[in-house]
């Protein structure tokens, strides 16, 4: 066996590829690692006007710029990779995988999206200001969608996914912004199937 550089976490043990013992070793050894537990950031996860207005607030000490602020609380729920184990324990088991550096990044700094080109403040501002006059897409105001608008709403705020805020932080006037208010439906996901089948087939329907 390999031994990865120690950490202050954990002294765990990598593997060759190839070897199943040694595999299964990595495994238990990461399973029974102590993990700090992110403590509480100071967003408010709840669908509630109170809980808008104190996360608009967090968001208007920081110029509405969301990176800024939760680069403040590192250590949180809401830092970069806050949900897994720390990169040093996942080393030894996951660093034989052909993508493991982009997903050490990815932890430590948050998801890099490969935009191909940013778009400048003036286009930015025009196409806010159309998505939010023209309101929300046909899927959230179907009735007998409303109730999937709903649940996804809530669900990924009660996990931490998403927080509420108050509307103005969507106004054209705050920088970097962008809105979008819309799900893509079962209807929408059997006409993506009908048109790119091999594509589409990766897709899952709202439940």
């Amino acid at each position: 066996m390999l031994v990865a550089p120690n950490s202050p976490l954990s002294a765990i043990t990598s593997f060759e590829q190839g070897d199943k013992t040694g595999f299964m070793e990595t495994v238990r050894q990461v399973a029974a690692a102590n993990v700090r537990v992110p403590t509480a950031s100071p967003f408010r996860f709840e669908l509630t006007a109170e809980a808008a207005a104190h996360n608009t607030g967090i968001l208007e000490s920081f110029d509405y710029d969301l990176a800024s602020a939760i680069d403040a609380f590192p250590g949180t729920t809401i830092s970069p990779g806050s949900e897994l184990r720390p990169p040093e324990q996942l080393q030894p088991l996951l660093r034989h995988h052909p993508t493991w550096h982009e997903f050490h990044d990815d932890m430590l700094y948050g998801i890099q999206y490969p935009f191909m080109e940013e778009i400048d403040e003036r286009t930015r501002t025009a196409q806010l200001k159309a998505n939010m006059e023209r309101g929300n897409h046909k899927s959230a105001l179907k009735e007998e969608d409303r109730h999937h608008i709903t649940k996804l709403m809530n669900s990924d705020v009660s996990r931490g996914y998403a927080n509420s805020h108050h509307p103005r932080c969507s106004s054209p006037a705050q920088p970097r912004r962008g809105v979008s208010c819309g799900i893509a439906g079962p209807e929408h996901h059997r006409r993506e199937r009908q048109r790119h089948p091999e594509e589409a087939r990766h897709t899952r329907p709202v439940p």
